[in-house]
């Protein structure tokens, strides 16, 4: 009777680990299309710019200078979401080889290791998004500031 409890824990983990994992799959989806779109964004700006310095670049210092700094930030927010997805696919293949091996690792030593580890870099992975999300908003006060002038 104690191994039908000792099965369902493991089983219950289990799948709190490949609902987990496919959180993880959406957000790499997510994150793919927030880098191409940033990279659309930057194209854009990138373009913007050069058809300013050839008109006047004097008249459009400002706005060449604040898309300068617009692009170094979605640069920056690309990079950052480049190390999330890499860091993300890492997780992934940690949960794959935690059930994989949960039929084992519960008679390994140091077994509660490999859910601390998945653990840890989940909380990483979390510091980082909200590191973007400081991006973004820069870019948002940025954008704000352009619409004032």
């Amino acid at each position: 009777m104690e191994t039908q409890g000792w099965d369902g824990n493991r089983l219950l983990s289990d799948r709190r680990l490949l609902v987990q994992k496919s959180r993880i799959d959406r957000r790499i989806e997510e994150l793919n299309h927030e880098c191409k779109t940033n990279q659309v964004l930057i194209d854009q700006l990138e373009s913007l710019k050069q058809k300013m310095t050839e008109v006047d670049p004097h008249l459009y210092s400002v706005r060449v200078y604040r898309s300068t700094s617009a692009i170094k930030l979605l640069k920056q927010q690309i990079t950052n979401t480049y190390r999330l997805i890499r860091e993300y696919r890492h997780a992934q293949k940690m949960i794959d080889i935690e059930v994989e091996t949960s039929w084992v690792a519960d008679q390994l030593p140091d077994e509660g290791n490999f859910t601390r580890a998945i653990v840890s870099k989940l909380e990483e992975l979390k510091a980082i998004e909200e590191q973007n999300q400081s991006l973004k908003l820069q870019l948002a006060a940025y954008k704000e500031i352009g619409n004032r002038e």
